[in-house]
């Protein structure tokens, strides 16, 4: 039996600085996630090798679903928000779409798909 179990993971290299700016530039959503055994924010963005995203749409339902379904993250995240990545790469107020808190997504911004 060839496969994970039997070899175990592979270890995957750090990201180059070039590679991880580039991968900022393409993406279209962010994602800061605040988990309950940790206070420091993790940020993570919606652009990576296995999945591509046509619209944002799809961006954001990557995100909600590593929340709400990705094993290691459930009953592990305390709150979480979702911004539009496109125009502005940092997250602020003026692109907020979603914030998750006590196991809900709420609308904070409408947005234009």
């Amino acid at each position: 039996m060839r496969g994970r179990a039997q070899y175990g993971l592979k270890e995957r290299k750090p990201m180059t600085h070039d590679e991880r700016e580039k991968m900022i530039t393409t993406s279209m959503a962010m994602i800061v996630v605040e988990f309950n055994n940790n206070p420091v924010p993790m940020k993570m963005w919606s652009k990576c090798a296995q999945r591509k995203h046509v619209d944002i749409s799809q961006a954001i339902n990557y995100l909600m679903w590593m929340v709400s379904n990705f094993k290691p993250w459930q009953g592990q995240v305390h709150r979480a928000a979702i911004f539009d990545a496109r125009n502005i790469k940092k997250p602020c107020a003026a692109n907020k779409i979603y914030q998750y808190e006590k196991g809900a997504w709420r609308l904070e911004q409408p947005i234009t798909w």
